[in-house]
């Protein structure tokens, strides 16, 4: 398993991956080899929420495994599905999806387009000031 921690930049963008999780959504997409295998990329829009159960497992997987095995698997789902449902809603929200060879979900990001003008006192601590 990968696990990307998740996080929101200028655009708003989050990602989380795993290994393969038994969902196969339909075909479509760019195909790009990685090793010996086949990784698909799907692009969504709000339509991803077709997909919010099989995400939603995949996210509480990864984000309750090491390092952070101390959250509640439950809690973590339902915060990442409510945050999900929330910010399809956002102007120009975009899903992708990579997809294994076999068509399972192996990791997924979303984000979606800042409005002007940028709010400013948005930034991670750890960036340090003038970010």
């Amino acid at each position: 398993m990968v696990a990307v921690p998740q996080g929101a930049g200028p655009l708003g963008a989050r990602w989380s991956c795993r290994a393969g999780s038994g969902h196969r959504p339909g075909g479509g997409g760019a195909r790009r080899r990685r090793g010996s295998r086949t990784v698909t990329i799907r692009p969504y829009g709000r339509d991803v929420l077709s997909l919010a159960g099989e995400l939603t497992g995949a996210y509480g997987e990864v984000f309750t495994a090491p390092p952070w095995e101390d959250r509640d698997a439950a809690e973590t789902r339902t915060a990442f599905r409510e945050r999900l449902e929330s910010d399809a809603r956002r102007p120009g929200f975009r899903a992708v999806l990579a997809l294994s060879e076999d068509g399972e979900v192996d990791g997924f990001a979303t984000g979606w387009t800042t409005l002007a003008p940028f709010r400013t006192g948005r930034r991670c601590p750890a960036a340090g000031p003038g970010c």
